[in-house]
């Protein structure tokens, strides 16, 4: 089930957030759950957080800011339909994230859902790694 994020998900967000490379901090997490220009959505299994995804919403652009899936659920399409939920939700929009350029398997589904790159950012990530900056325009 996709549910709309709130602060009461934050001690599990953190949870998975611990071991990212690029994790939230609790200050972004609890900007984004509590600013009106961010959509947060979350997939439940079980009323167990599994995946979700945190974007800035503006007059027809959405920035992806993070989609996270824990690992025993990867590849079994919770990404997928979070972002076709979305989708859903903002019709005419355009999607546009960023993704360090070694992370090959994010890459790979983005652009096998039709996301197209658009520009680089030169040693974004800790000064050593390119961002691919990519966007997808909604039908």
């Amino acid at each position: 089930m996709i549910k709309v994020l709130t602060i009461q998900d934050v001690p599990k967000i953190s949870e998975y957030e611990q071991f990212e490379h690029d994790c939230l901090t609790m200050d972004q997490l609890m900007n984004m759950l509590s600013n009106k220009s961010y959509c947060n959505l979350g997939v439940f299994i079980n009323d167990q957080l599994i995946s979700y995804l945190f974007t800035a919403t503006t007059k027809g652009e959405i920035d992806i800011v993070k989609i996270f899936t824990a690992e025993a659920y990867r590849q079994k399409g919770f990404a997928i339909k979070l972002l076709a939920f979305l989708e859903s939700k903002y019709p005419k929009h355009i999607l546009y994230l960023e993704v360090n350029e070694l992370n090959k398997p994010a890459i790979n589904l983005y652009h096998k859902l039709g996301f197209q790159q658009i520009n680089v950012r030169k040693k974004y990530y800790n000064n050593i790694n390119d961002a691919i900056i990519m966007e997808r325009k909604i039908q």
